[in-house]
């Protein structure tokens, strides 16, 4: 494999390679400023409802039915993660 004009053969130098590609590629192309409280109330609102719960052990009802109340904390943690790059473990 060749980048920037070097012949790459070690499976690390490719790996590499095709992290920095792609860094450069999204850093000049998307743009995401970030999500407002809105957006977030709608995303949440079209969770489909089910009786089981996620590994955070909340119900999808309990977060479809207190949506407004949990945008403002999930709105800054994702704009935060959006920015830093760093995002929580699941």
């Amino acid at each position: 494999m060749s980048y920037m004009k070097k012949h790459l053969t070690s499976p690390d130098k490719i790996i590499d390679a095709f992290g920095n590609f792609f860094q450069h590629q999204i850093l000049n192309t998307l743009f995401i400023i970030g999500f407002n409280e809105n957006e977030v109330i709608n995303a949440l609102k079209q969770i489909k409802p089910k009786c089981t719960v996620g590994s955070d052990g909340v119900s999808a009802f309990l977060i479809k039915d207190y949506a407004c109340a949990f945008a403002s904390p999930l709105t800054t943690i994702i704009n935060l993660s959006i920015k830093t790059s760093i995002f929580p473990d699941v």
